[in-house]
């Protein structure tokens, strides 16, 4: 009769042992993958949030955060100043991304497209020259090296009509020498 009464009570034991040794994998998993959190992120545990007039940012914050000095570098500064006094009647806009200024064709479907659209969210141009109807008239970077990235972004332009310049950013042109060169380049 025990032997009988052992034999119905192994299936409820077995099962029990399944169920506690899942959730401890389950929990050693979530512990891992929290200490992981951690490392990566520095993180620090939830604090009661700090009432809004306290603005004060935590020692953590402090040191992954900082402002920059400036927007843009004084090079390049320098070329939206220019750009701005050559084209008053223009808009000039700093660091756009060619995902920005270039659409896909629609023929592109799937994995393709995605990617396509990742290299042109990868690369971008120092300044974007549009027309009072925010029309795109012209892209200029400030590079003066010829490298893959801007065979690149000057191909996808070309492709899409946007005429593009670069400037070398030793021999930076006066206002009246760059608005010549806008109009010989750019067509006005």
């Amino acid at each position: 009769m025990l032997a009988y009464w052992l034999l119905g009570l192994a299936p409820v034991v077995a099962v029990a042992y399944i169920v506690w040794a899942y959730r401890k994998k389950i929990a050693t998993r979530a512990a891992v993958s929290n200490e992981r959190f951690e490392r990566m992120f520095g993180t620090q545990p939830q604090r009661a949030p700090a009432p809004a007039s306290a603005a004060v940012p935590s020692a953590s914050q402090g040191r992954m955060f900082s402002r920059k000095e400036r927007l843009v570098s004084e090079n390049h500064g320098r070329l939206l100043s220019t750009l701005r006094s050559a084209m008053p009647e223009h808009e000039v806009f700093a660091h756009v991304s060619l995902a920005a200024l270039v659409d896909l064709s629609p023929h592109l479907q799937g994995r393709e497209r995605e990617q396509r659209q990742r290299a042109l969210t990868q690369y971008g141009v120092d300044c974007v020259i549009c027309d009072g109807d925010m029309r795109i008239v012209a892209a200029v970077d400030l590079d003066a090296g010829n490298g893959a990235g801007a065979r690149f972004k000057s191909e996808c332009l070309k492709a899409a009509g946007i005429s593009y310049l670069r400037v070398n950013p030793a021999e930076m042109p006066r206002d009246d020498t760059l608005r010549a060169l806008l109009g010989a380049t750019f067509g006005r």
